[in-house]
């Protein structure tokens, strides 16, 4: 038996939400840490002792835990909840601690920062929050049923009509051979992700989900465009998460 202790406090700004259910049918939560702007998914269990915290002591939350839920959970669980919340800075001291570095980050040299995380880093280009606030309302019949109608006719007719001219379809590919080809692509490939993000941040931003960035992502030096939708994990709709994905 563990001898009953004081809590770590946690950070007073962290916030909780309820997830989808669990691939074993139990009920989750997404614990999330607003300073990273990171999510993380706690058990029943977890969100249990969690919500519990203000008692203050081990032996008050377990016994709490025990006496008003079906729950069986030992000081073992406690004690590896407290390490996951050390880990991931979001205890009171420590996570003031991550933040801080996250700012001296910041305040680096773009070579000591590209050093520092070549495999993958992120340069934001624009908060989009107000220009998607301005602008939501304007796309609302894209999710109507049919738009996709719409989208699977256009699609059918262009593989119909593409059919009937295989050959003048396949020899137009020529045109990318040349120097004009390729940065005609590459404007129109441009555009078309451009596009992709946004769809994104628009779908995002119908469910209430914040975009803080959009930007440029290098994973291992290859540039892609990225927006930040980390805010989904707060549906607790499986289709609201997809539909934005």
């Amino acid at each position: 038996m563990v001898e009953s202790f004081h809590l770590p406090p946690l950070r007073q700004e962290l916030g909780i939400y309820k997830a989808p259910v669990s691939p074993d049918g139990n009920p989750a939560w997404t614990l999330h840490d607003p300073s990273a702007n990171k999510f993380y998914q706690l058990s029943w269990p977890a969100f249990e002792m969690v919500s519990r915290w203000e008692l203050g002591t081990s032996d008050a939350v377990l016994e709490s835990v025990r006496r008003e839920t079906t729950i069986t959970i030992s000081e073992d669980d406690l004690v590896n909840l407290i390490n996951f919340l050390e880990q991931n800075f979001l205890l009171d001291a420590r996570g003031t601690a991550k933040v801080l570095e996250g700012f001296k980050l910041q305040q680096m040299s773009w070579s000591k920062r590209l050093l520092k995380n070549y495999l993958f880093f992120r340069i934001p280009f624009l908060n989009p929050q107000n220009f998607l606030d301005k602008i939501g309302g304007w796309f609302s019949w894209i999710y109507t049923p049919w738009f996709f109608a719409g989208c699977i006719a256009a699609l059918i007719t262009a593989v119909f009509l593409i059919s009937q001219q295989w050959e003048n379809f396949r020899h137009s590919f020529t045109a990318y051979t040349t120097w004009e080809g390729v940065l005609a692509l590459g404007i129109a490939v441009l555009i078309a992700k451009t596009a992709h993000e946004f769809g994104h941040a628009l779908t995002a931003h119908r469910y209430g989900c914040r975009i803080p960035a959009m930007g440029v992502a290098f994973i291992v030096m290859f540039p892609m465009l990225y927006t930040d939708t980390n805010e989904v994990w707060k549906l607790s709709n499986r289709r609201e998460r997809l539909a934005v994905l």
